[in-house]
């Protein structure tokens, strides 16, 4: 996902000027227990190796040994084990829809670190304005999209999860979650009207990627960016046929799914109207 849009871009400057501020302290990721860390602990816990299971019991066997000479660290071994039996069964997901909610906030995870290593890198001259504005831009549009999948709505959301998991990135959340826009592009509510368009667009565009088709998931997103459009007093080619859209899911019952022939005809109309809308800003 989002975190990857910028490990070209500025993961090797970023890298090294982290090094260079703190070289005794290790990047944040080595020492956080992650989203995505917490999924791949639970999949090797879940499904036990044999070499496991015979370490368990040579384990078991050696603490059966040492009873005799220290009864005191054989107890504490036993007690540790027993921790580790519960921990995992904390840890051992239901159902294929917990992993894809573990992978979402994993994504999620890696796109605040990302942005935090890019504002860092901008601030100390880095990288240049260009590349800074480019990766920003694609980072905020996939932080308000995988927001939306985590269904973390409100900047308090935001903020809890970054407790949860020790995400101390001031910075970015400041440019994701209060800002939204690049440094430099802030100014000028127009501006900021543009770059609602562009993030509704990129939100339904990457919906149907995912083969979202359902009224009640694709509604929502199309109804705010025919919103996002009009406050923004923008005319190009292409917005006739994602109103006749979005005419056309209302008047279909919430359960109706598009088919597939519906789904890449919609979704070639808003890949042109995108283009078109791109175009009209020049």
């Amino acid at each position: 996902g989002g975190g990857g849009g910028v490990g070209g871009g500025v993961g090797g400057s970023s890298s090294r000027l982290h090094s260079a501020s703190n070289p005794a302290r290790p990047l944040p990721y080595s020492t956080t227990t992650t989203p995505s860390s917490q999924l791949k602990e639970t999949q090797r816990l879940s499904q036990p190796s044999q070499s496991h299971t015979h370490g368990r019991a040579h384990s078991h066997s050696s603490t059966h040994t040492q009873t005799h000479s220290n009864p005191s660290q054989s107890q504490s071994q036993s007690s540790h084990t027993n921790a580790k039996v519960v921990h995992t069964r904390k840890l051992r997901l239901a159902s294929a829809s917990d992993r894809a909610h573990w992978d979402n906030l994993a994504n999620l995870f890696s796109i605040i670190q990302s942005c935090e290593m890019l504002e860092k890198a901008y601030a100390y001259k880095s990288i240049d304005y260009d590349s800074y504005r480019k990766e920003c831009g694609m980072l905020i549009n996939h932080f308000k999209t995988t927001r939306k999948l985590t269904q973390l709505h409100s900047n308090q959301d935001i903020s809890q999860f970054m407790r949860n998991y020790n995400l101390s990135c001031p910075v970015a959340f400041e440019r994701l979650v209060e800002i939204g826009v690049p440094h430099g592009e802030g100014g000028g509510k127009q501006k900021k009207l543009v770059a609602e368009v562009v993030q509704h667009f990129i939100t339904v565009m990457d919906s149907l990627r995912l083969h979202m088709t359902a009224v009640d998931e694709l509604l929502p997103l199309l109804s705010e960016l025919a919103d996002s459009v009009n406050r923004s007093q923008t005319t190009f080619a292409g917005l006739d046929r994602v109103m006749n859209w979005l005419t056309r899911l209302n008047s279909m019952k919430a359960s109706d799914e598009l088919n597939e022939e519906d789904e890449r005809q919609l979704g070639l109309d808003l890949d042109s109207a995108y283009a078109a809308f791109h175009k009209s800003l020049e």
